[in-house]
């Protein structure tokens, strides 16, 4: 995340799951103006971001023809359908974010962000998708090979090994050990480890504990329970940066609720509040064909 708006966007660590809709302070300036392309200015569109002005934001860093500003419309378009407005969420809406990515891609290859936003549009069209079209779409593998070369410019990169973490646990979750490993070469062992290494590198990140412990709570509540209320706790310690961190926090507490019941059903529910996108999502999947990115 940012820690002031002029820092460049290529060194920014961060990601992000969908997630219910929250009521943010922001609306006044959901309605910024935008400059024209010739006026644009980025360091506007971050602070509009950071302040949670995600559709501003995107309309704004959409004026720009940069991999930076291409990258943050992506960003920020993920984060107002995942958190703000999750009924827009629709297939073609979620496409758009991948081609924004991709756009940024081709301008600057070596962009690790756009590399990881590219990530997020492929995981959330799956979602909406649903298992079988984005396997047959190739959805995990392009998303794999994205990681693999966002470690490969940034090895360091706190974000990637985390996403990295996710596929792998996610992709077991969904279809199991065999399979998983099998098919795509997942394994839940080394999900959890690129985890515990990406808040090695990058342990203020209050995001990155949420999401591990969504990822753990939803592999296996019994067996990862305790693991995940450690890190749902240290995502509610850590201060946050930005409304982004307030809104995860936000998830953290309701899951450290949730898990408080022991309740299977309970904890189910709000694990799919937390990770599913509204029903119906899929039939704007059913109708498009399979996205040119799908497969490489």
């Amino acid at each position: 995340m940012w820690r002031g708006a002029r820092r460049s966007l290529s060194v920014i660590r961060w990601g992000f799951r969908s997630g219910p809709g929250f009521a943010v302070a922001f609306l006044a300036i959901l309605f910024a103006p935008v400059a024209s392309a010739g006026t644009f200015d980025l360091p506007q569109a971050i602070e509009l971001y950071e302040s949670g002005a995600f559709e501003a934001a995107a309309k704004l860093a959409e004026t720009g023809d940069s991999s930076e500003s291409l990258t943050l419309a992506a960003r920020s378009r993920l984060a107002y359908l995942s958190y703000v407005n999750r009924k827009a969420a629709s297939f073609a809406a979620l496409e758009g974010c991948a081609a924004l990515a991709e756009r940024a891609i081709a301008q600057d290859p070596r962009n690790v962000e756009a590399h990881l936003q590219y990530v997020v549009a492929l995981g959330f069209m799956g979602r909406v998708a649903g298992n079988i079209r984005a396997h047959l779409a190739g959805y995990a593998t392009d998303a794999r090979t994205h990681l693999d070369t966002a470690l490969r410019l940034d090895p360091e990169n706190g974000w990637a090994h985390g996403m990295l973490g996710a596929w792998h646990m996610e992709i077991v979750r969904k279809g199991g050990a065999f399979l998983a490993g099998s098919i795509y070469g997942a394994k839940l062992d080394k999900g959890i480890a690129l985890y515990q290494r990406a808040l090695q590198l990058d342990p203020d990140n209050p995001v990155l504990h949420y999401e591990f412990g969504l990822a753990l709570t939803a592999q296996d509540m019994r067996r990862f329970g305790t693991q995940a209320e450690t890190q749902l706790r240290q995502a509610l310690a850590l201060p946050a940066r930005n409304v982004f961190e307030q809104l995860a926090q936000q998830r953290a507490q309701q899951l450290l609720v949730a898990l408080a019941t022991r309740n299977r059903t309970i904890v189910t529910a709000a694990i799919r509040v937390q990770t599913e996108f509204p029903a119906g999502g899929d039939r704007a999947a059913e109708k498009a064909g399979p996205p040119a990115y799908g497969l490489r």
